[in-house]
């Protein structure tokens, strides 16, 4: 008769969040967003009024794209408990 192959079965495989480790790498992103403005406020890079405005209006448009994108991920993940909670109720 063929042996039966088996898999061992390894307990605690369920992942959870650390959330330390993600609370510390968004202390060192920020502090190197920090220190990198902080560099660029001592040390400008614009000699003339054009790469004067051109940093402003990219540091904008930057800020910008980066506060919709975090609106829109709040949305959907507000929208998402809406659905979840509707589904649930029914």
């Amino acid at each position: 008769m063929a042996d039966i192959k088996t898999r061992d079965v390894v307990k605690g495989t369920i992942k959870k969040i650390d959330k330390a480790a993600i609370a510390a790498d968004r202390m060192r992103s920020a502090y190197v967003q920090t220190k990198e403005r902080a560099e660029h406020a001592t040390h400008p890079d614009e000699h003339n009024a054009e790469e004067y405005a051109s940093d402003r209006v990219e540091g904008g448009v930057d800020r910008i794209t980066h506060e919709a994108t975090h609106q829109f991920d709040k949305q959907g993940r507000k929208g998402l408990e809406e659905t979840k909670r509707n589904a649930t109720h029914r």
